[in-house]
C-alpha cells in the first residue's frame, strides 16, 4: 500500500476514497505489506480525503495475520469484504497457499467479494507449469472454501477462465490511477508534429518495433514528423527502449526521457499526446492502467502485440475496444482517434456500487 508503488494498492485507494466521498465506511487491510516493518495503522491521502489503513508486514507470521485481520472484522464490522486478488501480492513466488485460511469468515452475514486482478502464469518450461497448476488450485480454493457472493475481473479472457470453475464471473472494470485535469492545455502550435507517448508498459517486443518502424513511414508520408515521449518505467528501462527505436530510426527522429513525474505532470503529458503505444498483449489491455490512462484522456492506443494468438477483445467496454487498433494503418489509427475524444470519462464507483447492491439486500 506505498503510494504510487503498486497499481492495485493505489487502485484500491482511489476506489476507497470515493466510498468515503459518498459518506460510505471503509477500510483498507494490506496482509502482505512489502514495505513496513511490523503492523502500522495510518491513513493515507488521496484526492483529498484520508482512508483508513492497517498495512502488515510481509515478514509477520501466519498467526499475527489471522489474529489481526479477525480484531480488524470485530472492530469495523463490515457488510462486505472485498479481496482485490494478484497472486504475487500476497507471497513473493506468486503461490500463497494459506490465504484462504487468513480469510475464513466466523461471520456468516459478511459477505465476500474477490476481483481477480491476475490469474495464473503461461509457463515456457515444467517448472513453471508446476507454478501455473498450483495457482489455479490456489484460486479454485479460494472460490471453493470461501464461497464469495460476488466474483468480478476486468478483461473477458479472465472471464472466460474463470468461467471453468462453475461460478458466475461478472465484468467490472478498472479505471487509471492517472486522473486526467488541466484538460485546457493547448497543444504546440505545430500540426506537422507527431507526438507517440509510451508509458510504464515499453517492452521493446519485435512486433511493437516492427510496428513503429512501419507506422513512423506511413506519418512521413503523410508529412509528419514523429516524436517519441517515454514517461515511467524506471530510467533503465526508458535507455533500453531508446536504444532499440535507434536501431531502426532515421537519425533526426527526436526521443524524449522522461524523468520522474506526478500525476499533473503525467496527465498534461497525455494531453499533449497524439498516440499511445503499448506492449501489453490485446487480449490484456483492460488490466493496463497504462492504456486506461490513454483512453481516459481520449488517446488513442497502438497494440500491436498478439501473444498467443488469442482473438478476444481486451475490453468489456465496446467504446474502449473501437478506441485501439493493431495494424499500422492510418485508416485504422484515424478511426480509433475518433472513437477515443469520444470516450466519456469513467465513473469509478458507481459499477461496483451496483454490483454490491444486486447481489445484497442491504448495502
Amino acid at each position: 500500500m506505498e503510494p504510487g508503488k503498486d497499481g492495485v494498492g493505489d487502485y484500491s485507494r482511489i476506489l476507497a476514497g470515493e466510498f468515503l466521498k459518498k459518506e460510505q465506511k471503509i477500510f483498507i487491510l494490506s496482509l502482505y505489506d512489502k514495505t513496513v516493518n511490523g503492523i502500522v495503522q495510518e491513513n493515507q491521502k488521496v484526492n483529498k480525503v484520508l482512508v483508513p489503513c492497517l498495512r502488515i508486514s510481509k515478514t509477520e507470521s501466519f498467526g499475527i495475520r489471522r489474529k489481526s485481520y479477525l480484531q480488524l472484522l470485530e472492530t469495523f464490522q463490515p457488510q462486505w469484504i472485498s479481496l482485490q486478488f494478484v497472486p504475487y501480492a500476497y507471497q513473493k513466488k506468486g503461490l500463497p497457499l494459506n490465504l484462504y485460511k487468513i480469510l475464513l469468515l466466523k461471520d456468516t452475514s459478511i459477505k465476500l467479494h474477490i476481483m481477480f486482478h491476475e490469474l495464473w502464469i503461461y509457463p515456457l518450461n515444467f517448472k513453471q507449469h508446476l507454478v501455473q497448476f498450483l495457482q489455479r488450485a490456489i484460486i479454485r480454493n479460494l472460490i471453493v472454501k470461501l464461497d464469495p457472493k460476488l466474483i468480478t475481473t476486468q478483461i473477458p479472457f479472465y472471464q472466460n477462465k474463470l468461467n471453468h470453475f462453475g461460478r458466475k464471473v461478472l465484468p467490472l472494470s478498472i479505471f487509471s490511477n492517472i486522473y486526467p485535469s488541466g484538460s485546457d492545455i493547448l497543444k504546440p502550435n505545430n500540426k506537422a508534429q507527431f507526438r507517440i507517448v509510451l508509458f510504464s508498459q515499453m517492452e521493446p517486443k519485435p512486433a511493437l518495433i516492427l510496428f513503429l518502424v512501419r507506422f513512423i513511414e506511413i506519418l512521413r508520408g503523410n508529412k509528419l514528423m514523429p516524436e517519441f515521449v517515454l514517461l515511467g518505467g524506471g530510467r533503465s528501462k526508458q535507455e533500453q527502449f531508446k536504444l532499440e527505436l535507434q536501431k531502426v530510426l532515421q537519425d533526426d527522429t527526436e526521443i524524449k526521457l522522461m524523468g520522474f513525474l506526478d500525476h499533473l505532470a503525467l496527465s498534461k503529458e497525455f494531453h499533449l499526446a497524439d498516440l499511445g503505444v503499448t506492449s501489453v498483449p490485446r487480449h490484456l489491455l483492460g488490466k493496463s492502467g497504462s492504456v486506461h490512462a490513454f483512453l481516459e484522456h481520449h488517446i488513442p492506443v497502438a497494440c500491436p502485440v498478439n501473444e498467443g494468438e488469442i482473438e478476444l477483445e481486451g475490453f468489456f467496454n465496446d467504446a474502449y475496444n473501437n478506441s485501439v487498433f493493431s495494424e499500422a494503418n492510418f485508416d485504422q489509427f484515424l478511426f480509433a482517434q475518433s472513437q477515443a475524444s469520444k470516450l466519456a470519462r469513467p465513473d469509478r464507483l458507481s459499477p461496483f456500487i451496483n454490483l454490491l447492491q444486486s447481489n445484497s439486500e442491504n448495502v
